[in-house]
């Protein structure tokens, strides 16, 4: 036997080893009575140095891996009640967690396909496990208000969960001219030639019953295939209308219950990408807070 096919064959023996310890320990941990499988907090603690769950983290989180303040605290979960483990870590260090220490970055990690994936990074300052949703995967709640729900594949922010989603129906017709003009003297030209359909919502992102209007046009060549619809938050006074967002959504859109001096964020799809944008207020108006991907975010 060459040298190179003995190589070949230790290596595949290797591999063939690790992958079995690992679905070994997916299963073998769905036995432990620290696996979590109900509804409610995730409890993270510290695990040994040696420990399989740390080691699973540090291959996939290089930022784990390094030597100096990092602090690593895991969680047995079992997402999909099948009775096998995914792992809760949360990285705590200088480059992991915000300013002040409390929100740090946390992962799950999903054996899937003979190896280890991350399915879900977010920094957070607690995390908890919601009812079932698609496919049987529990949905997760981050800080208590972002709700994260499995697409197939990873998790993603679940914009209707995660707030109180914007009823769109169309603008009567007597009103859309005028909101047709808050879109700019381009789209009024625009419009007579490609007719769009104005969608309206209102919402009070104050809670003291200050009543914007979410305006979205919709249509063919209106809606770009990436970025979505042309979007704008007015404000009503002196019988018009004064813009307070100029933004692009797609889909839904909802009211989440974080706020930014007192006025709550607006969340918004994105097409096909299955993005999400956070639109925060500034103190004047909103404007483009974060742009949230699928699964591995920070």
């Amino acid at each position: 036997m060459s040298a190179r096919r003995r190589s070949h064959l230790l290596l595949s023996a290797a591999l063939i080893v690790v992958v079995s310890a690992d679905q070994g320990f997916a299963q073998a941990s769905s036995g432990r009575s620290s696996l979590n499988s109900e509804a409610g907090p995730v409890a993270m603690t510290e695990p040994a140095k040696t420990a399989r769950d740390r080691e699973i983290v540090t291959s996939l989180i290089p930022e784990a891996a390094a030597v100096g303040d990092v602090v690593i605290e895991t969680a047995l979960v079992d997402v999909e009640s099948d009775r096998n483990a995914e792992v809760f870590a949360r990285i705590r260090s200088k480059t992991t967690c915000d300013a002040d220490g409390k929100r740090c970055r946390t992962v799950l990690a999903r054996y899937s396909g003979n190896s280890w994936k991350v399915v879900l990074d977010r920094r957070s300052t607690g995390v908890a496990m919601a009812s079932p949703g698609f496919g049987g995967m529990r949905s997760i709640v981050i800080d208590g208000r972002e709700t994260w729900s499995w697409n197939g594949a990873v998790y993603a922010l679940d914009v209707a969960a995660s707030g109180q989603p914007v009823s769109f129906r169309e603008a009567p017709a007597a009103n859309r001219d005028l909101l047709v003009a808050q879109f700019g003297a381009a789209a009024s030209r625009l419009s007579t030639k490609m007719p769009a359909k104005v969608m309206v919502g209102a919402v009070d992102p104050t809670g003291k019953g200050a009543s914007l209007v979410v305006a979205r046009l919709e249509g063919p060549g209106w809606c770009g295939v990436v970025l979505g619809c042309p979007t704008r938050v007015l404000q009503v006074k002196d019988g018009g209308y004064v813009s307070l967002m100029d933004g692009l959504t797609n889909g839904k859109v909802s009211v989440m219950s974080v706020t930014r001096d007192g006025w709550k964020d607006l969340v918004a799809e994105m097409p096909r990408s299955g993005s999400r944008v956070i639109y925060g207020w500034s103190g004047k108006q909103y404007g483009v807070a974060e742009r949230i991907g699928l699964g591995v975010t920070r």
